[in-house]
């Protein structure tokens, strides 16, 4: 191994995708696969034994709550030197959105050539950021709404409920706090939800912890 390899930890649940990409990166001497997992727990029992440089991971596992947004910060956690790549299939604009949020910018969907996953990789363990060129689209819309729906779009109410959801409250204990019915609350929500381009009640979570960090 020169100075120039990075060792590579892959995970992914489907058994064809993992041989696709681990030809592709057999193919890159610059590259060394460490191991391959099929969910969050083979990789983090990977990684216990194995170091690695970067993680290329599947963001919908077995699992979890139907996504590897919760693994992801374990990895941050457990791992900080660890960088970490995201596969998908998914196309959604709150999943951007909560990637982004969690620290994750190379982020590449199943639908491209697999020839971008070397780029990934490479910008991934420069502390780069990477997007293929579906993703690079919704990034875009992301970063142009993070722009034009600011906090500052949605009503003054709307924004109160939004930041009490995100602390931790539920709809009947805002709606309790604030003196307002749960119908309401409820509303407001969905409005600041809509507004935003959110699917997702847990999306606005992510959404208040990138606003603040913002």
């Amino acid at each position: 191994m020169n100075e120039f390899t990075l060792r590579i930890a892959l995970a992914d649940d489907h058994p064809a995708i993992r041989i696709g990409l681990k030809t592709e990166l057999l193919r890159h001497p610059s590259f060394t696969l460490i191991g391959e997992a099929c969910d969050g727990e083979g990789l983090l029992r990977l990684l216990e034994d194995a170091p690695a440089d970067v993680a290329v991971v599947d963001y919908s596992m077995p699992g979890g709550d139907g996504d590897s947004l919760g693994l992801f910060l374990q990895l941050r956690r457990q791992y900080p030197a660890l960088r970490i790549v995201a596969l998908t299939a998914v196309k959604n604009l709150g999943m951007v959105r909560s990637l982004l949020a969690g620290g994750v910018e190379c982020i590449l969907s199943k639908a491209d050539d697999i020839g971008h996953l070397a780029a990934g990789i490479h910008a991934a363990h420069a502390n780069g950021r990477y997007f293929s060129p579906t993703m690079a689209a919704m990034v875009d819309m992301v970063e142009v709404r993070r722009t034009s729906s600011s906090a500052g779009a949605l009503s003054a109410r709307e924004t109160e409920v939004v930041q009490l959801y995100a602390a931790g409250l539920t709809v009947g204990e805002i709606a309790q706090r604030l003196g307002r019915s749960k119908q309401t609350i409820s509303a407001q929500k969905t409005n600041a939800m809509r507004k935003l381009g959110l699917e997702r009640s847990v999306d606005l979570i992510h959404y208040q912890f990138e606003l603040q960090q913002a």
